[in-house]
């Protein structure tokens, strides 16, 4: 797998009131921008669309098995390719962002939407200026940076307009050579934005260690098959039974409960899901599930992680 990690700069040209957890509208606002950018066929669907198979925002937003993805045929929800970053308090009502003020967030992509980077950067640009939240307050982007690790450059300088060349895209052999465990028979986590693993269709709380893992193993092979064109070798069945033997320790987990408007459905939807640290013991060596936990931390786990949803830190 491979990856690219990108902090965008804004700065609010009016007052901007937003939700709590701004996820939900950065993701439809830039959906929606990145598809009046880049469809030129002006369909309402992209199914049987003649330019669908080289179309930035069906790779993107509506990812489909292909002749070359066989084995995914008939699953109609497949990873996208990208996952955003969000500054979270899960203690704040509201976010306000005065005038004049820059805020952040990154974001990540996967395999072959990193070549879509410029595609990328003028959608959200263009969602900067016609606003954000019910009262469209109007902000720039200002910069955007390639973070790497421990090193960042600058990709495009929006006082000018101005792209520069990224950086090579980063290998999950670095991200994971990068990364260890203080205690190889513990590791605690902390769910920094409400975190959605189901089992058989349910959700779960709380999350348990073997959860965790197997939403990483699914999304990691996943994500490499689609994106990256890669097969991962991990031992699925031994991971698994290993993370079954794991204890959970301490009560930390909270159950937070989010609302957004899905646009599509036109309702109200709740989307909880877990946040707050959890350790996790073993009298065996933890040490194998350092690839997946460090690639973790970069993809998220668990369901809508496309607005920011199961993001995640092993404390170090």
């Amino acid at each position: 797998m491979y990856l690219g990690r990108y902090r965008f700069t804004l700065i609010a040209q009016d007052e901007i009131n937003l939700p709590p957890f701004i996820g939900s509208i950065l993701r439809g606002g830039f959906g929606y921008s990145l598809k009046r950018l880049v469809c030129i066929i002006k369909r309402r669907g992209c199914s049987g669309c003649i330019l669908e198979e080289k179309c930035a925002y069906r790779l993107i937003f509506e990812t489909s098995p292909t002749v070359e993805t066989p084995k995914f045929m008939g699953i109609s929800q497949l990873p996208r390719p990208f996952v955003l970053k969000i500054p979270f308090d899960p203690k704040a009502r509201r976010t306000r962002i005065g005038r004049g003020e820059a805020f952040t967030f990154q974001l990540i992509l996967i395999g072959r939407a990193i070549d879509l980077l410029p595609h990328i950067i003028v959608s959200l640009s263009r969602l900067a200026r016609m606003g954000l939240g019910r009262d469209k307050g109007r902000a720039v982007l200002h910069s955007v940076h390639a973070v790497g690790l421990g090193e960042e450059r600058l990709v495009y300088d929006g006082m000018r307009e101005r792209l520069f060349d990224p950086p090579e895209p980063i290998s999950s052999d670095r991200i994971v050579s990068s990364f260890s465990l203080p205690d190889p028979h513990r590791v605690t986590i902390n769910y920094l934005t409400p975190t959605r693993i189901k089992v058989r269709g349910d959700l779960v709380f709380p999350i348990r260690f073997h959860h965790l893992i197997k939403s990483l193993l699914h999304r990691i092979s996943m994500l490499s098959y689609l994106h990256c064109g890669q097969i991962p070798d991990l031992d699925y069945v031994g991971l698994m039974r290993a993370a079954e033997k794991v204890e959970m320790i301490g009560e930390g987990q909270r159950w937070l409960e989010l609302s957004r408007y899905s646009s599509r459905q036109r309702t109200k939807m709740f989307v909880g899901g877990a946040i707050g640290r959890t350790s996790y013991r073993s009298d065996e060596d933890l040490s194998d599930f350092c690839p997946l936990l460090a690639l973790g931390e970069w993809i998220n786990a668990g369901k809508l992680t496309t607005m920011g949803l199961g993001s995640f830190e092993v404390i170090r």
